[in-house]
């Protein structure tokens, strides 16, 4: 009885460090769907001058990502578009304020300028993401096992107390 309590609280150890590990993958991963996000768009508004709402009518069918179908919808109008966006981020839980930073700053940018301020405002902001993006994996490498083994021996740690 006593070994399976100790496997029971090794297991959960480890499945918290698997959380914490997950949360860095995540991340990753995110940030590449948003680069990726990115040069749709910057794609779209650069060689066929499509208007935003068709653009994130197209991210949402084709993408997959972010997009809510109300985010389609205000997409015309600023206020809204840009309350709807920052609702969206806020659904992407494993972003830190600086990436939040960096794509509030597009969304409350996109649709305000000309094509050539808007490749400016998508470049500026890719900067960033990558930025993010590197950030992330170095820290994903770093602590990512880190957390697995942490987890692991705290659950092993607390198993033996109770022994």
């Amino acid at each position: 009885m006593k070994l399976f309590i100790f496997c029971l609280l090794t297991l959960c150890g480890s499945a918290v460090g698997g959380m914490f590990s997950l949360k860095l993958s995540l991340r990753c991963e995110n940030l590449e769907k948003f680069l990726n996000m990115l040069e749709y768009i910057r794609a779209e508004i650069r060689y066929t001058h499509t208007a935003l709402p068709t653009i994130f009518g197209r991210i949402k069918n084709e993408l997959d990502f972010f997009v809510s179908d109300r985010l389609v919808a205000v997409s015309e109008n600023a206020e809204s578009f840009i309350e709807e966006w920052k609702s969206c981020l806020e659904k992407v839980s494993s972003l830190t304020q600086q990436d939040v930073k960096a794509l509030m700053f597009l969304g409350s940018s996109l649709g305000k300028s000309d094509i050539q301020g808007q490749m400016s405002v998508i470049d500026l902001t890719r900067d960033r993401l990558t930025t993010s993006l590197e950030n992330a994996r170095e820290e994903k490498n770093r602590k990512g096992r880190l957390y697995i083994t942490l987890g692991i021996m705290l659950g092993a740690g607390v198993g033996i107390l109770m022994l």
